[in-house]
């Protein structure tokens, strides 16, 4: 998707915030958003793709994570 080459595993998963997050301020949610994302810098060797889940169930996104190392995206 990005013009990169694709790494060797893959997670993918849909993802859907609940209803609760709508109704936190939206300063708050940006700033959970900001910090989510400082958090990932640690994980440089992940390639991150997220696409709109529109019109594919009740999820709002579908996440993939890619990497050469398996241990990077699976627990």
């Amino acid at each position: 998707m990005l013009g990169k080459e694709p790494k060797e595993w893959v997670s993918v998963y849909p993802f859907v915030r609940s209803y609760e997050w709508y109704l936190l301020p939206e300063e708050e949610r940006r700033e959970m958003l900001f910090e989510h994302g400082v958090m990932g810098r640690d994980y440089a060797g992940i390639q991150s793709n997220t696409v709109a889940a529109f019109a594919l169930g009740d999820y709002e996104w579908v996440l993939a994570l890619e990497s050469d190392d398996l241990d990077e995206i699976v627990d």
